[in-house]
């Protein structure tokens, strides 16, 4: 979309919203200290001020809260974001697919390690019959008496 803001031009329009806001409630908090510093006690009327500004500038923090928080949707919708977001997904599908393929090759190893033990075991089983034919000639047979 041409003409959008830009991901820079959003965040410097917002950096200045705040920095006018954060002026103002400088200005406010001059105006209170002011008023604390007079001699004497605080009148009705003073009181009645410190309370007023303390409204204006409350409001003045939120207000630069909320530009934080309507910036944040702003900055989703940039065209560098859209790209990003499309980058992080061809990054993910491609580690997706890599983890796919190691799978298949640890799943192949599992079955030539199963099958190299099952070869094993086949080799302990010939051994074991091999001893047991070399021994069918050693024992004594108890039916047949010498000659």
């Amino acid at each position: 979309m041409p003409g959008s803001p830009t991901h820079d031009e959003i965040v410097q329009d917002a950096r200045a919203q705040i920095a006018a806001f954060d002026e103002k409630v400088r200005q406010i908090n001059h105006k209170m200290n002011d008023i604390r510093r007079k001699p004497g006690p605080l009148t009705p009327a003073d009181q009645a001020d410190l309370d007023d500004l303390d409204k204006v500038r409350e409001s003045h923090l939120v207000a630069a809260s909320t530009i934080a928080l309507v910036t944040l949707p702003a900055l989703d919708n940039t065209d560098e974001v859209k790209r990003l977001v499309e980058r992080l997904a061809g990054v993910r599908a491609d580690l997706e697919e890599r983890r796919a393929r190691i799978q298949r090759f640890a799943d192949i190893a599992t079955a030539v390690g199963d099958g190299l033990a099952g070869v094993a075991d086949l080799a302990t089983r010939v051994d074991k019959v091999k001893e047991d034919i070399q021994h069918i000639g050693d024992t004594p047979n108890p039916t047949s008496q010498p000659g």
